[in-house]
């Protein structure tokens, strides 16, 4: 664990007061980072919601890049996490070293079974996980682990000067935390997840917000998460 800094991006309101106390359950001393303001002169008006939160991630990767830590977990404030994720962290340090990776991730956006698809290859089998390979179109970043050499490329590759060139090269990768911080290098997820987004039961029927609400029905199981599971 002394090698290991957690970093949360929050934006000082009720969430972060829920993810303080999934953290102090897990006896986790995490760093909170509190977000990039609308007003940050890095963002472009158009875009500024997804420019925050992608600067928000790279700007916790870079507080990472020059800490003393040899790996980093990261994670956004509306999660919860396995009750004994720090009983398996050990060993998934060992297989995330083991494989070689770059970056794992231990939450992302899962409405079913993954472990029998074709375009999740099975790189290894350390129950009770497996880790996968995964395609492009995964989306989340609600918790992963990455290592020193990773940040340097990943920050180094999506810095402001990349951000710009996206307005006008749609060629290039969105400057969003999806598309890049997890699509680079050897990557892998762990399956079942460590970490699932909470589910907030918001009246507004959106879509995007009953896909995640559908991925916390599939993943919720109250013997792994009820220790802080308390809706936000």
């Amino acid at each position: 664990m002394n090698e290991i800094g957690f970093y949360c991006l929050s934006y000082k309101n009720k969430k972060q007061e829920q993810i303080e106390k999934v953290f102090n359950a897990l006896n986790i001393k995490a760093n909170i980072h509190s977000g990039v303001e609308v007003t940050d002169n890095r963002l472009d008006q158009n875009t500024k919601r997804c420019w925050s939160i992608c600067y928000g991630h790279l700007d916790m990767i870079n507080t990472f890049y020059n800490s003393e830590y040899k790996y980093g977990i990261f994670c956004e404030d509306d999660i919860i996490i396995r009750n004994d994720f720090t009983k398996h962290l050990p060993s998934i340090i060992e297989n995330f070293n083991d494989l070689k990776l770059d970056i794992l991730l231990l939450g992302y956006l899962c409405e079913n079974p993954i472990d029998t698809y074709c375009n999740f290859p099975l790189m290894k089998e350390s129950p009770p996980f497996k880790y996968l390979g995964y395609p492009e179109e995964l989306w989340g970043t609600q918790l992963y682990l990455i290592s020193k050499s990773h940040a340097h490329n990943i920050l180094n590759k999506y810095n402001s000067d990349y951000a710009n060139k996206t307005i006008d090269d749609k060629s290039l990768k969105p400057f969003a935390s999806d598309w890049t911080i997890t699509k680079e290098g050897n990557r892998a997820l762990i399956y079942p997840l460590i970490a699932i987004e909470n589910k907030n039961d918001d009246p507004r029927e959106y879509a995007w917000q009953r896909c995640h609400i559908s991925c916390y029905n599939f993943s919720y199981d109250k013997n792994l998460f009820d220790n802080h599971s308390t809706p936000l």
